[in-house]
């Protein structure tokens, strides 16, 4: 039979399990290269046995940590507070969870939603839209298709573009706290950050330059 090299006695297996975590963890970090030095020294021992007469003895068991704390190692940050005892067989065992987990999601989905499964040339041909023609109108010669305008357009005709600064709060809120310098006609003139906003009442209306607006605004005396 093997004779057990970690679990000699039933006094030592009862102290072992009484072990915290981390003087589990750095046993067993310590048990296991020492089982790497027995099988590099059974290699060598194969590959040239003049050499190395010597083959390496059997290896030891780890330590077992229980279920309770495997769990807990699964936490991230549990697991990191440990990372200098973490060896390798401990590594590999929760890098093979993590692939193994990410494989069933990866069923889940595929399961979940068949189009995953398809081709990119098929995904863009499920989506593409094509026309089945009865859209289609035949198009006589001398003679041009009525065109559709959307009713904003006519809605908007006599009403000119707001510049885009003028809405910006502080802006807004220089408007509110002084009043226009003076009310030209068909024209208001505002000045923001020493820049002249002109706002035509229609297209209609004459416009009237900064400057012009300035000059006049200087002339006028503000409002209390």
């Amino acid at each position: 039979p093997r004779t057990p090299r970690t679990h000699t006695s039933p006094a030592v297996i009862e102290a072992l399990k009484k072990l915290s975590l981390s003087s589990i963890l750095q046993k067993n970090k310590k048990i296991e290269a020492q089982n790497d030095a027995r099988l590099l020294k059974t290699l060598e021992h194969e590959e040239d046995p003049v050499a190395n007469p010597q083959p390496g003895s059997e290896t030891a068991s780890l330590v077992t940590i229980d279920a309770e704390n495997m769990n807990r190692l699964k936490v991230p940050a549990f697991f990191n507070t440990f990372w200098d005892w973490v060896y390798p067989s401990l590594a590999k065992f929760f890098a093979d969870e993590e692939l193994k987990d990410k494989e069933e999601k990866l069923k889940r989905k595929i399961t979940s939603d068949p189009a995953d499964t398809q081709s990119p040339e098929e995904v863009l041909r499920t989506k593409r839209r094509c026309m089945d023609g009865s859209n289609m109108v035949e198009k006589v010669i001398g003679v041009y298709n009525p065109l559709e305008f959307a009713q904003c357009l006519f809605d908007t005709e006599l009403h000119v573009a707001v510049p885009l600064p003028f809405f910006v709060n502080k802006n807004l809120q220089i408007l509110i706290d002084e009043p226009p310098h003076s009310q030209l006609s068909n024209a208001t003139c505002y000045r923001v950050k020493q820049r002249e906003f002109i706002f035509l009442t229609s297209r209609s209306s004459r416009p009237v330059s900064a400057k012009n607006c300035h000059s006049h605004a200087a002339s006028t005396p503000r409002p209390p």
